[in-house]
C-alpha cells in the first residue's frame, strides 16, 4: 500500500493477517509507488507469490528473534521485489530529486508544517496552504487539484491524518501533558484537541494513553526533511 492511501479491510469470516509499516526516505521510490496504482497485489498477479514468500520469510525471522541486521536484509529484499516491478511497469526516472512531482512536494511541505516544534514558528491555520502554494510557485487552487488528483484526498485531509498519527505517537511515547500535545500538533486549546481526537479514535486522549500504554503501536514521529 503506497503512503497516504487510507485503507481498510472487512471480512465476515475469521482471518489471519500480518502487517508491517516501513518509513522509507526515498522520494523517488515512494513517488513511483504512488504513480504505479499498485494498491493491491492479488493472488493472480505475478508479483504475489514472490511477495508472499518474502513476507513469510520475514515472519519467520521475527519469530526466531533474528538480529536487526537480518531483518533489514529481508526487508530490503522485499522492497527490491517491489522496485523491480515498478521498473517493469513504469519508465525509470533519473536520480535527481527534480523528478519529485508537485503533489509529493506538497505532501513534504505539509509534513514539515506538522513537524514544526512548538507554536511560535507555526503559520496561522487559515494561511498554511496559501503559504505552501506560494513557496512552491503555484496557486492554491492548482496545488489543491494536483494533490487531489494524485492522492484522492485533500491537503487538509492529509493534514488531519498526520496530526492524528503525531498525537497518537506523542501520547504513547512520553509524558507530555495534553496541553503541550495540543499546541504541538496545532490546536489553540486542549478542549478542541480532545474533541477532535475523540472523533478520530472514538476515545479521549487520556483514555487512549491509558488503554494503549502497554501495547505495541508502530507509529513514527514526523521529521522535517
Amino acid at each position: 500500500m503506497p503512503p497516504m492511501r487510507l485503507h481498510s479491510f472487512r471480512s465476515e469470516a475469521p482471518l489471519r493477517y500480518f502487517v508491517f509499516h516501513v518509513q522509507i526516505d526515498d522520494p523517488a521510490f515512494l513517488q513511483r509507488l504512488a504513480d504505479s496504482g499498485l494498491l493491491h497485489v492479488d493472488r493472480d498477479h505475478p508479483l504475489n507469490g514472490k511477495l508472499v514468500a518474502a513476507v513469510k520469510g520475514l515472519q519467520e525471522l521475527l519469530a526466531q528473534g533474528a538480529s536487526r541486521i537480518r531483518l533489514y536484509r529481508s526487508l530490503y529484499e522485499t522492497l527490491d521485489l517491489l522496485e523491480s516491478e515498478l521498473n517493469r511497469i513504469l519508465p525509470v526516472p533519473g536520480a535527481s530529486e527534480e523528478h519529485l512531482s508537485l503533489p509529493a512536494r506538497i505532501a513534504r511541505e505539509i509534513e514539515a508544517y506538522v513537524a514544526v516544534q512548538g507554536d511560535e514558528d507555526r503559520e496561522k491555520e487559515e494561511n498554511w496552504m496559501e503559504s505552501i502554494a506560494r513557496r512552491l510557485g503555484y496557486s492554491r487552487r492548482h496545488c489543491y487539484r494536483a494533490f487531489m488528483g494524485t492522492f484522492q484526498m485533500s491537503p487538509r485531509d492529509y493534514l488531519f491524518v498526520l496530526r492524528q498519527q503525531e498525537a497518537m505517537h506523542l501520547l504513547l511515547s512520553g509524558g507530555e501533558t495534553l496541553e503541550r500535545i495540543a499546541i504541538r500538533i496545532g490546536y489553540d486549546n486542549v478542549q478542541s484537541f480532545i474533541r477532535q481526537f475523540s472523533k478520530w479514535t472514538g476515545t479521549t486522549p487520556g483514555q487512549f494513553r491509558k488503554q494503549k500504554r502497554d501495547e505495541l503501536v508502530y507509529l513514527t514521529r514526523l521529521e522535517v526533511r
